[in-house]
């Protein structure tokens, strides 16, 4: 099932991942008490992998958007074209356990696309 063009039958999150990343995320203040309305998890297995450049529009993705490092130290690749593996206009340096949030209105999240490339990470992200 579709609508707007986004999957709604999926399954819900792991019980863990609310446990482990937005508990202490919300205990931190970073996050607000039952903002999270959506997760998405990008697992890039060895570091030759990436993700290619998108919006991450604000029809599906409320504001702010949060990320949280996992893994690896990597970087975020704004201003990407086709499928960002070597261009862009600038990249923010996200080390391992950093969360970066792109707040509403600002370029970040509304103004240009952004991808992490292959050649920003440093293995496992």
């Amino acid at each position: 099932r579709l609508a707007a063009g986004v999957r709604v039958d999926v399954p819900p999150p792991p019980s863990w991942m609310p446990r482990t990343v937005e508990d202490p995320m919300v205990k931190a203040g970073i996050l607000e008490e039952s903002f999270v309305n959506s997760w998405a998890l990008n697992m890039y297995h060895d570091g030759t992998e990436g993700i290619g450049s998108h919006y991450d529009d604000a029809t599906r993705f409320m504001r702010p958007i949060t990320s949280l490092r996992l893994y690896s130290d990597s970087r975020l690749a704004f201003g990407t074209y086709l499928y960002g593996g070597t261009n862009g206009l600038f990249a923010v340096p996200l080390p391992r356990g950093c969360v970066m949030v792109m707040e509403s209105g600002t370029y970040a999240a509304d103004g240009v696309k952004h991808s992490v490339r292959a050649s920003d990470m440093s293995g496992k992200s």
